[in-house]
């Protein structure tokens, strides 16, 4: 179990390191400017699917009491994210964006006995404001690359519940001050910028808690006649996610400033 954290500690500083090269080379480009976005400010909108991922910690988990010899499987196995953005240009190949975003991460959990399985969906719904600094490369006329880094403060206003007659399960908050996360969000994209009709951008995001989410408690119960606990099992959730990233801007301020020839 250790090699196995030591070798993802490995590969995702590695990921990150790339990313970071990135980031810089971006930063330290000085590409010619036809869309200046020096000290303007621009609103828009993000839809972000989210995807699963077993190398950034969303993976399904899957746990067995020997004694009952039932099996317990959480998985996250989709969501959604949606949200207003608002970016304010620093110089021409520096921004930084800020914004609120609902946050929608849907869950299965499945629970296999000797003869019996039983299966559930639950979501968890938050809400993030993130803060990210984002640096821009000039590929064509009218085609931006950029990359940014930042923090986002997360959101959970509840607990979540479910069951049936034959489990009881309950995601739960560490303390009441839980319902406050934070988290690394990194991100790389292209967007096109048109002078009259705004920014289309197409890219992909990467969140990564800085701690678990929620407690998610499982207790399972071989009949509904004679119900005592036949197994229990808890699973820690990271809430970390992988997206893609559609945004639009609107026109407003942001391309009005031309370069002079």
């Amino acid at each position: 179990m250790g090699l196995r954290f030591t070798v993802y500690g490995l590969l995702t500083n590695k990921v990150i390191r790339k990313f970071s090269v990135v980031f810089c080379f971006c930063l330290t480009s000085t590409p010619s400017i036809l869309f200046a976005q020096a000290k303007t400010t621009s609103f828009g909108f993000v839809v972000k699917p989210i995807f699963p991922s077993s190398f950034f910690r969303t993976g399904p988990q899957t746990q067995t009491v020997d004694s009952a010899n039932v099996t317990f499987r959480l998985a996250q196995i989709s969501g959604f994210s949606a949200g207003a953005v608002v970016r304010k240009g620093i110089t021409t190949n520096l921004s930084v964006e800020t914004g609120i975003q609902y946050v929608k991460r849907v869950y299965s959990l499945k629970i296999t006995d000797t003869t019996f399985t039983e299966s559930s969906y639950h979501k968890i719904v938050g809400y993030e404001v993130p803060l990210q600094v984002l640096v821009f490369v000039q590929i064509s006329r009218q085609i931006w690359m950029n990359a940014s880094l930042g923090s986002s403060i997360d959101i959970f206003p509840s607990d979540i519940n479910t069951r049936s007659n034959y489990f009881k399960h309950f995601a739960v908050r560490k303390s009441n001050f839980s319902v406050f996360n934070a988290g690394l969000i990194a991100n790389i994209g292209w967007e096109y910028r048109t002078e009259k009709d705004g920014i289309i951008y197409l890219g992909s995001s990467y969140h990564r808690s800085f701690k678990d989410i929620y407690i998610s408690k499982v207790e399972y119960y071989h009949n509904t006649v004679n119900p005592p606990i036949a197994a229990k099992t808890d699973f820690n959730l990271k809430g970390d996610y992988l997206t893609l990233d559609l945004r639009y801007y609107f026109p407003g301020d942001m391309n009005k400033k031309k370069k002079k020839k």
